[in-house]
């Protein structure tokens, strides 16, 4: 979880906020409501890297579940003693590769 202070933080706790954002993404309130974010370059550059990444993990995700719906859509399915022998055929392919 990012660090969160209150905006008073900056005049009042300054080396705790600047510690803070070393590591993370820091986020500031204003009145109770966040309102900025303060960072160095490399946690802002990390916070984006890890953002691209989860994106690109939910995309796949979503990309499987879509693929999966569209098999049951079509009926190709497969019951327990099915799937176990489609994968035991696969696996002595790829043995014999």
């Amino acid at each position: 979880m990012e660090p969160i202070f209150p905006i008073s933080a900056l005049s009042k706790s300054p080396a705790e906020v600047r510690a803070a954002a070393e590591t993370s993404v820091v986020r500031l309130t204003d009145n109770g409501r966040g309102k900025y974010v303060f960072a160095t370059e490399e946690a802002y550059e990390l916070a984006l890297e890890m953002a691209r990444q989860e994106a690109v993990v939910e995309q796949r995700m979503a990309d499987v579940i879509a693929s999966g719906s569209a098999d049951v859509a079509a009926g190709r399915t497969y019951n327990l003693e099915q799937g176990r022998k489609l994968a035991a055929e696969r696996r002595a392919a790829r043995a014999k590769r």
